[in-house]
């Protein structure tokens, strides 16, 4: 199916594009590990990949306030398939295909940065998610 409005879900659930910052959506579709990759005594290298392609999502939630980011970071995190391992099912848009794919991935630690705190309220500055699947 060609792009339909979303660039991705969690779970069955479309993550609003309004919280990805402008810029910042990359993913690296079907990307090839290199399990060895040694060069001969006469120069030749010879490259040996792992069979298993596998794809990597990275983007920046806007940067907002406490409530914003939480309600960002719900869609990710209610959706965890597995908590202590941060694995989750996502469908994302691949580009090279124009469809949507399925997989299993794990997200990497969140980091927040306080970009302003006044009047008992924190403003956080963009943070930073990595999508990684298994």
């Amino acid at each position: 199916m060609a792009y339909s409005g979303y660039m991705l879900k969690f779970g069955s659930t479309e993550f609003p594009n309004r919280y990805i910052s402008a810029g910042t959506y990359v993913v690296t579709p079907l990307a090839r590990e290199i399990i060895s990759n040694d060069m001969t005594a006469d120069g030749v290298y010879h490259t040996i990949l792992s069979p298993h392609e596998r794809s990597v999502i990275e983007f920046s939630l806007n940067g907002m306030n406490y409530t914003d980011i939480a309600t960002a970071l719900n869609y990710i995190v209610s959706n965890f398939t597995d908590t202590a391992n941060r694995s989750i099912s996502v469908t994302y848009h691949e580009p090279i295909s124009n469809t949507y794919k399925t997989g299993s991935f794990r997200a990497d630690d969140f980091s927040f940065g306080t970009k302003l705190i006044r009047n008992n309220k924190v403003w956080f500055n963009d943070v930073a998610v990595r999508l990684e699947e298994y």
